[in-house]
């Protein structure tokens, strides 16, 4: 249920990116690639590191791929480094954030083991 919920939202964002909200907001001018962030982070914080990896991958994929095909540039949406920097640094806060969420589930993960040992 989790992975699928994911994947909806996902595509939901991706199509909210490339549609925009008017002319010349679409692509890697749409502001909507921050709704990614905390899907990502939900994703990781209940799911094993592995699964996280291909979803955080996959989902920077899909930005990418959305942002790249439906820019207002079309014809040549990295015609300078801006851009280039813009997408990159997108895709890095996206990686960051499953990077991170992934550490903190399992940091809760050993503590709640931990706990129980002593506990019993």
């Amino acid at each position: 249920m989790v992975v699928a919920s994911a994947v909806l939202d996902v595509t939901l964002i991706s199509a909210a990116v490339a549609i925009g909200v008017g002319t010349g907001t679409q692509g890697l001018a749409s502001q909507f690639y921050v709704a990614y962030v905390p899907v990502i982070l939900a994703f990781a914080f209940v799911m094993p590191r592995p699964a996280t990896v291909v979803f955080t991958l996959g989902t920077a994929a899909a930005y990418a791929l959305v942002s790249i095909v439906t820019s207002a540039e079309a014809a040549a949406p990295f015609h300078d480094y801006v851009n280039i920097e813009t997408m990159v640094s997108r895709i890095v806060v996206m990686m960051a954030t499953g990077g991170l969420g992934s550490y903190f589930w399992r940091l809760q993960r050993n503590r709640r083991r931990e706990l129980a040992a002593t506990s019993s």
